[in-house]
């Protein structure tokens, strides 16, 4: 019994961790991907509360999502507890994704 108790906690905590990914070009390429799908809720997991709200006038501005989207990385930069990525949009262009270091955890965070 004490053995089942141990493989569901380390199942929980594994599910937990990998839920928006384990550093900033996972969480980046998870809320790319789901944002550009019109899975915002999931987008939004690995949002700053700031970043939270922008997600929330995308889709009052009728944000409309990509079928078949594919996040392509091009490069990423790290500066101690900021990060930025940078990614191919819908049209082919360069866009750059702000992240910030929030309690340990890479989060997607939007300047307004």
């Amino acid at each position: 019994m004490k053995t089942i108790k141990r493989i569901l906690f380390l199942v929980a905590v594994a599910l937990g961790l990998a839920s928006c990914g384990s550093n900033h070009v996972d969480v980046a390429e998870e809320f790319i991907t789901n944002f550009n799908t019109g899975n915002y809720d999931k987008a939004k997991e690995c949002c700053t509360e700031t970043a939270k709200q922008f997600v929330d006038m995308a889709i009052d501005f009728k944000h409309k999502p990509v079928e078949n989207w594919e996040t392509k990385i091009v490069k990423d930069s790290v500066s101690e507890d900021k990060a930025w990525v940078w990614y191919l949009n819908e049209k082919g262009r360069e866009a750059k994704l702000e992240l910030s270091k929030v309690d340990g955890e890479w989060l997607v965070d939007v300047k307004k």
